[in-house]
């Protein structure tokens, strides 16, 4: 999940086929990356890696614990922010994880202890590793994080 190869490609080959078809924004604060379980892992590697290009990232079950498995609370990205070797500094975040999900949710919780408090969404649901828990919070996540944006227009 956390491929540099792979995001390199959506920036410098996917994002200019879509260009060609449909107009967006090239601004940071204007793009959210999201997923769930290993995708909200990837999106939040690729706003870490590239925060000038994914503003915004919307989590939902992060599998923060990778690539460690057997039930570590802390994987690649956590340790990298806690050896101040990425920044999440200017990234607005959406963090979610359900209480019925332990490993994961304890993963999210090592991951919101190293993030600017002021930039993160955190949302916490009784619930577990399922589509029925994240429909909520993809559109609560999606307004939270472009809410300042209507304040602009």
């Amino acid at each position: 999940p956390c491929n540099e190869a792979f995001w390199l490609a959506v920036q410098e080959e996917l994002l200019p086929l879509v260009r060609q078809t449909t107009p967006f924004s090239d601004r940071a604060d204007r793009t959210v990356v999201a997923g769930q379980s290993f995708g909200g892992l990837a999106a939040m590697f690729a706003a870490l890696y590239w925060p000038q290009r994914f503003g915004c990232v919307l989590s939902q079950s992060g599998s923060y614990w990778w690539p460690h498995r057997g039930g570590a609370q802390t994987g690649v990205l956590i340790e990298r922010l806690s050896r101040g070797e990425l920044h999440p500094q200017g990234l607005r975040i959406w963090l979610e994880a359900g209480v019925r999900e332990p490993i994961i949710f304890r993963a999210n919780q090592a991951l919101l202890a190293h993030l600017e408090p002021q930039s993160v969404f955190w949302r916490q649901v009784d619930g577990g590793h399922d589509a029925l828990c994240w429909r909520g919070g993809l559109t609560a996540g999606l307004i939270q994080l472009w809410q300042p944006l209507c304040r602009e227009e």
